[in-house]
């Protein structure tokens, strides 16, 4: 075998761990300001998948990649101003460690647009990434079933003791129950983690038709993530899920993988609403004085009030938005700081309006083409597009965690990836 041939061999082996790998969270804490509680916003840590990440575009490089040849001027103009916020920040190492990450997401779409669709990786990354996410339901389901942790601390699962302060918990009858986190920081990250999946695996299902086995093996992976999503009590991504199966199911009944698949999510969601139906009438009903509500309208409210004479120009500095709060709003218990549950907001805040207006310029050159596709990879693409969704407006975590920034660079990847892929 000749050098560049083991080149490409170690990179596309890389390539698929880094796709099973995706959701893990093994990492070494390499800076924090926390003292002995770790927090999350004000630290930052190197993690396995970073080290792959590395290695991955080293081995590139060395096989002739030059992803730096084809990149818009845009994306030039908005890193430039990104790092320029480093400046005025509220903390200066945050705000570099963001460029860096930054460029990480960059690097990695540009990889997958220029090598893996090359390289025909197309379905065994599918494979990898559902492989990866089965992993997470069935580790989620044991955590709800154990009402804690199992102590995976290896791929990064942290301690879950629903008696816990900062641990996602809902109440039933005056009951601490615990939503299944997975090895993931949040159970909405693992929720939109495991409906991503679903649609991955619908398309996948839809390229390998068969009888027996096949259908046994595709079914069975589908039920699990959909019990896995139902035990994070993720109300947005549940939502997401039963309405694009709903609606998908309604207009591709015909296909008989749509309706085994849809069936097979929508039995498993019946089964549990049944079972669990205290606890999911518990967590699945929304009042006024939600606490997932009124933190949002409060974390909302800070962000669009982060200029200090109106108009928030130029941001407090990529990343450096709850040191900034912390700063503007004293006194109030740890794990209230946190970043605002929106991208766009959260972009507002950290990179100001004028960096805003550099991302949404640089989103101009990602249209919409027109495809030839299958129903199941238009239901693939509905349920994930509406998933990204939803974790743009209610969520920051494609901006703030390693496994969202991942996800994010995998999605910007096969937008700019040719047509035929």
């Amino acid at each position: 075998m000749s050098m560049r041939a083991l080149i490409a061999w170690l990179e596309r082996a890389l390539w698929l761990v880094l796709c099973a790998t995706l959701l893990w969270q093994t990492r070494v804490i390499v800076w924090t300001t926390g003292g002995l509680r770790f927090v999350e916003w004000k630290s930052f840590a190197l993690y396995a998948t970073d080290i792959v990440a590395v290695v991955l575009v080293g081995l590139a490089l060395l096989g002739g990649w030059r992803p730096w040849r084809h990149v818009h001027a845009r994306a030039w103009l908005l890193l430039g101003w990104i790092s320029l916020t480093v400046a005025w920040s509220q903390s200066w190492i945050l705000s570099v460690v963001t460029c860096v990450r930054l460029i990480e997401i960059g690097l990695l779409a540009l990889y997958l647009r220029d090598r893996v669709l090359a390289y025909g990786l197309g379905h065994a990354s599918g494979i990898a990434l559902c492989v990866g996410a089965l992993g997470q339901a069935v580790l989620a389901i044991t955590q709800y079933t154990l009402g804690q942790d199992v102590g995976l601390r290896l791929i990064g699962e942290t301690i879950l003791d629903p008696e816990m302060k900062g641990v996602a918990v809902f109440l039933d009858h005056g009951e601490r129950v615990l939503r299944a986190y997975g090895s993931l920081p949040h159970p909405n990250v693992l929720a939109f983690a495991l409906v991503c999946a679903l649609g991955i695996l619908v398309w996948h299902w839809s390229q390998h038709r068969g009888q027996g086995l096949v259908t046994w093996v595709h079914a069975s992976a589908t039920a699990l993530l959909t019990l896995g999503i139902w035990v994070t009590f993720s109300r947005a991504y549940i939502l997401v899920l039963l309405v694009v199966v709903g609606v998908g199911l309604a207009i591709y009944r015909a296909k008989s993988v749509v309706r085994l698949w849809a069936g097979t999510i929508l039995v498993v969601s019946l089964a549990f609403c049944v079972i669990q139906s205290d606890r999911v009438y518990a967590r699945m009903v929304l009042g006024r004085s939600d606490a997932a509500v009124t933190l949002r309208i409060a974390y909302a409210h800070d962000a669009l009030t982060s200029g200090n004479r109106g108009i928030n120009w130029l941001g407090v500095g990529a990343g450096a938005y709850v040191p900034w709060l912390e700063a503007a709003h004293p006194g109030y218990p740890w794990y209230w700081y946190q970043p605002t549950h929106s991208i766009f907001l959260l972009w507002y805040a950290e990179v100001g309006l004028i960096g805003l207006a550099f991302i949404g310029w640089l989103l101009m050159i990602m249209r919409a083409r027109s495809l030839s596709v299958t129903p199941e990879t238009m239901l693939a693409i509905a349920l994930c597009v509406s998933a990204l969704g939803a974790a743009v407006f209610v969520d920051h975590f494609l901006w703030t965690l390693q496994q969202g920034r991942l996800i994010l660079a995998l999605g910007v990847g096969l937008v700019l990836s040719p047509p035929r892929s």
